[in-house]
């Protein structure tokens, strides 16, 4: 009998050592899940993420010393707030960059999922002072990457635009911007300044602006530095007008 307890005893041991504690936890370790690095050839700032089971991991585990307060981590720092600025999303260890719609993004982290928002620069002309006025991180797409069976997926991009409305004042001085660029050939305007007027004008109904924001895509050289934010404008444009149902 004191044999068989002193067989019980060691055999409870051996199965709770660390040695074989490791061997199940393993799987579920963060070092596993996001073993990549950012590359020193990499252009544009990258937020790496993994999944276990239905929750995405966000691979940074670093503190957050925001302004508004001190977090944990990140996951607890998206859950309040929004982080914007990044370029790319990765799925580790796959390395795989998610295909967003856009180029600049703010992130939040809800339901166990992120949710990647595409921003956009919108100019606003200002009555009072009339001088005109850039609008950073206005939120015009949304995203959402999720897990399943510890698998990284992602939704279809939706339109979440709330338009600037532009009055007749601001939209007969882009009409203006338009003829000294194109057909005076005097342009007062930076060609990033007269994309993002078009584009304004034409999400306030304005037809005239919304037809040049297309024919500009075709006078625009395609080697000028515009081009990308041009390209951007006119898809911005037409899925805008088919979400709203304009014509």
């Amino acid at each position: 009998m004191q044999k068989l307890l002193m067989l019980l005893v060691l055999t409870t041991l051996i199965a709770a050592s660390p040695k074989n504690a490791n061997k199940t936890s393993r799987p579920h370790q963060q070092p596993e899940l996001c073993d990549c690095k950012r590359s020193v050839n990499d252009i544009q700032p990258s937020f790496f993420i993994s999944a276990i089971d239905d929750s995405v991991v966000i691979c940074d585990t670093h503190k957050v010393n925001a302004g508004s307060g001190i977090y944990n981590n990140y996951v607890d720092f998206l859950k309040h707030t929004s982080l914007g600025a990044y370029g790319n999303i990765v799925a580790c260890p796959t390395k795989k960059t998610f295909e967003l719609k856009g180029f600049n993004f703010a992130l939040h982290y809800q339901d166990r999922k992120l949710i990647v928002a595409s921003i956009l620069n919108y100019d606003v002309y200002d009555e009072k002072t009339g001088n005109w006025q850039q609008l950073v991180q206005k939120r015009t797409y949304e995203q959402t990457i999720y897990a399943e069976a510890g698998v990284l997926k992602i939704g279809e991009a939706k339109m979440v635009l709330n338009a600037p409305v532009y009055s007749a004042k601001a939209i007969e001085l882009v009409h203006k911007m338009y003829d000294d660029d194109v057909i005076i050939n005097n342009p007062r305007a930076s060609k990033y300044q007269l994309i993002r007027r078009l584009l304004g004008a034409a999400l306030s109904g304005d037809e005239i602006s919304a037809e040049q924001l297309v024919n500009y895509s075709k006078l625009i050289s395609p080697n000028n530095d515009s081009k990308q934010v041009l390209k951007a404008a006119v898809g911005v444009w037409q899925d805008y007008k088919a979400a709203h149902k304009l014509k």
